[in-house]
């Protein structure tokens, strides 16, 4: 044994040990409660050199942990000392803190496992430090893993520079077998996640917050990459105009056109992206990509361009599908309209789309996209729109309430052909405006032959069932639609017969089957508190309305998402009474009803 040192007796690890022999020699650490063995470089804990773990906090290494030192050369030291066959680098709770002047990225070698306790490890970057550093860790090996930590980027303590590649939070270039989760990852001056040609890579189950520009930023740059799976994280507000005009959450991005180095069989899957100033999630260049199950909201800061998910130039064979998106600039789009070439091959389906400040679904110069059995609703311009969206198909879609049309197929440059509306379900479109429609049609630029309209229902919507509104489309089709309550026809204006290649079977306003139909509006209903299965309600004349007949019925303002329900029913001669009830305690958002009366 060393000097001052017995198996019996240790020394207390404060006190000067000479002579310290490789495997035998130990001392007490008072101020951890463990004990350390010398290991012929350093001093380790017992339990470190049993599990191959690196404690930063080990003598050897001298990591505080405190929030009050400077802990970058103690991290940096344990994080350099990993071996070929890879370790495990502990951190404990408390802030450490590194950074300084002349800070570069702490580099993380291969196999190496950069581990915390939790959110309570905090790895915090100091003020001022380095404007050119690349990163808080740069990922140089394959097969690492960061997870159980917080690292802080302390922006605000930052000087901020104007460029990718300096100020993330972790960086890696060339890597695979990448792995982040359960990690929270703040406030830097750049990108929370940086990662270049990293195929293969996981990111899961983090947070991702408050960077100036990307919360995850994923891209392909030397060549086509395969692999990507970011699942289940929590990312929002992202983005920072004072220092660069972008923002969004997960940005997947290839390099399109024609260099063509694309993101293959990228998965976004189950995450939580909000208030990012630009975009929730954003694809370029990429295919064979899956967005699905995920929840966008309130990514609209941004004046011009903003949307919960959109896919953009290059990308191809993209399913979106199963998403939540709401009070977006923008919905869902599929837009190569900024330029480069355009790819389509793209399906939007099964989708949420409510709220949003212009269209629920947008697609704008892409062809060849299927939007099915998607929901949307209460959208402030338009439930989908198709803008020089050439071999589009739109089946089976509930398009209700939006402020100005349902479906609006409005070209402004390209010469577009073989359009499908088929089997939408088009109700309560319009708040008043002198064109608003359940379907429009408005060609400004461009063509449009071939449109197929046929098998839909179209109710109370404010102008029209189906209008042309500008321009002359060529072969349309038309049939077997039908036409309930708009409050001037079916149809708006439409070209001349010679530009129909069919038209039949369409059932117009107020002829179906001896069907009569009587309508009329409430006053405002609701705004005050409702307990569990509690009702408030309201009536409205209906001249030779009976009990016998059925009241179809629409609110004009969203009484309340999923706790609301409201009915209609004829009470009594010539008045129709119009309930509406909350499943659990809440408070209906006061609204009028429209009410229409079938006598069959």
């Amino acid at each position: 044994a060393g000097s001052g040192v017995s198996m019996w007796g240790a020394a207390n690890c404060a006190t000067a040990i000479t002579s310290p022999v490789a495997g035998s020699t130990e001392c007490l650490d008072t101020t951890r409660g463990v004990w350390n063995n010398y290991d012929g470089t350093g001093w380790q804990s017992d339990a470190a050199l049993a599990t191959k773990i690196i404690n930063v906090t080990d003598p050897r290494w001298g990591a505080k942990c405190d929030g009050a030192t400077d802990d970058t050369a103690a991290v940096r030291s344990a994080l350099a000392a990993v071996p070929t066959a890879g370790a495990i680098v502990q951190f404990p709770a408390g802030t450490c803190l590194v950074g300084g002047a002349a800070f570069t990225a702490i580099p993380v070698l291969a196999n190496t496992w950069l581990r915390g306790t939790g959110r309570a490890t905090i790895i915090k970057l100091t003020a001022t430090s380095s404007i050119t550093h690349v990163a808080v860790f740069s990922l140089d090996g394959n097969a690492i893993i960061v997870s159980d930590l917080t690292l802080d980027g302390n922006k605000a303590g930052q000087v901020i520079q104007n460029d990718d590649n300096v100020q993330n939070g972790l960086y890696a270039s060339g890597r695979t077998g990448l792995v982040v989760r359960n990690t929270r990852i703040t406030a830097t001056a750049r990108h929370g996640i940086r990662f270049i040609d990293t195929a293969g890579a996981v990111v899961v189950r983090n947070e991702v917050d408050n960077h100036n520009v990307h919360g995850i930023f994923v891209a392909a740059s030397a060549a086509t990459q395969s692999g990507l799976l970011v699942a289940e994280n929590s990312v929002h507000d992202n983005g920072n105009s004072a220092t660069n005009d972008d923002g969004t959450g997960i940005a997947i991005s290839g390099v399109p056109d024609p260099t063509n180095r694309f993101i293959n069989y990228a998965r976004v899957i189950g995450n939580e992206v909000y208030a990012n100033r630009r975009n929730g999630i954003y694809l370029l260049a990429t295919r064979y990509a899956t967005v699905s199950g995920n929840i966008a909201y309130t990514n609209r800061a941004h004046a011009t361009v903003a949307y919960g998910i959109l896919i953009t130039n290059t990308s191809r064979f993209t399913t979106t599908t199963g998403n939540v998106v709401f009070d977006n600039r923008e919905g869902i789009g599929i837009d190569t309209s900024n330029g480069g070439n355009i790819h389509g091959d793209h399906a939007v389906v099964g989708n949420f789309a409510d709220a949003n400040l212009q269209s629920g679904i947008r697609v704008q110069g892409t062809p060849s996209v299927l939007i099915s059995g998607n929901y949307t609703r209460n959208n402030l311009n338009q439930g989908i729109l198709l803008s020089d969206a050439t071999t589009s198909t739109v089946v089976n879609n509930v398009v209700t309430g939006n402020a100005a049309y349902g479906i609006n197929v409005a070209n402004a440059s390209l010469a577009v052909v073989r359009q499908v509306i088929r089997g939408n379900t088009i109700t309560s479109n319009g708040s008043g405006g002198t064109h608003d429609t359940g379907i429009r049609v408005a060609i400004s630029g461009g063509s449009i032959a071939n449109l197929t309209i046929e098998d839909n229902l179209f109710n109370a919507n404010n102008q029209y069932g189906i209008h042309v509104q500008t321009g002359t489309p060529t072969g349309l089709v038309m049939n077997r639609n039908i036409f309930l309550n708009s409050v001037t026809s079916g149809f708006g204006s439409l070209p001349s017969d010679a530009n129909f290649t069919q038209r039949s079977d369409n059932v117009p306003f107020a002829t179906i089957s001896g069907v009569n139909l009587g309508r009329a509006t409430t006053v405002s209903i609701g705004g005050g508190a409702l307990i569990a299965g509690q009702c408030t309600s309201g009536t409205v004349a209906v001249t030779g309305a009976t009990t016998a007949m059925t009241v179809l019925v629409s609110h004009n303002t969203d009484p309340g998402a999923n706790n609301i329900m409201y009915y209609a029913f004829v009470s009594s001669a010539n008045t129709v009474t119009v309930r509406v009830c909350a499943l659990i305690a809440a408070t209906p958002t006061a609204s009028t009803y429209n009410v229409r009366v079938m006598d069959q």
